[in-house]
């Protein structure tokens, strides 16, 4: 039963404190005009701030994710934030953003990318740019045999 009520009582100390760095970094209620102005080219789309009130670009693939990127920021369309191992300078595990499908791709510009993930990226930098679109061909490099897999 000790076991119980001192781990309870970490369990919300640790809650406890959570939300008072929350409060301390926070805003208690949001200003815009207080936000970046208005975004640009976000390629991997665009996620809300840590307070959850302003509109930032989303991290894209290998950028820093969740807690230990300074803020807390989600990752974009079809990302995840995943561990990764310390920089070897006596740092523990950090989060980056990986996508959730993993292989290459072939894009209709003859591109292989390294994953769907990335060429999502290009058709918005694309469509940002006013160029033509990149489409999807294949899964697998452009440069091997295989039939078309959609």
């Amino acid at each position: 039963m000790a076991k119980f009520v001192a781990y309870l009582t970490l369990l919300i100390s640790a809650g406890h404190a959570g939300l008072l760095r929350r409060r301390q970094t926070c805003p208690q209620v949001c200003d815009a005009s207080r936000c970046p102005g208005q975004l640009q080219a976000c390629y991997y789309g665009q996620v809300t701030d840590g307070c959850g009130c302003c509109a930032l670009c989303a991290p894209g693939e290998g950028d820093w994710c969740g807690q230990r990127s300074g803020g807390g920021l989600t990752c974009g369309d079809g990302l995840r934030c995943d561990s990764v191992p310390g920089t070897g300078t006596g740092e523990g595990p950090r989060s980056s953003c990986v996508c959730g499908s993993s292989g290459p791709v072939c894009g209709s510009d003859g591109r292989t990318y390294p994953s769907i993930c990335r060429l999502r990226a290009e058709i918005r930098r694309a469509e940002f740019d006013e160029t033509p679109p990149v489409i999807l061909i294949r899964r697998g490099r452009c440069d091997s045999d295989a039939r078309p897999d959609l």
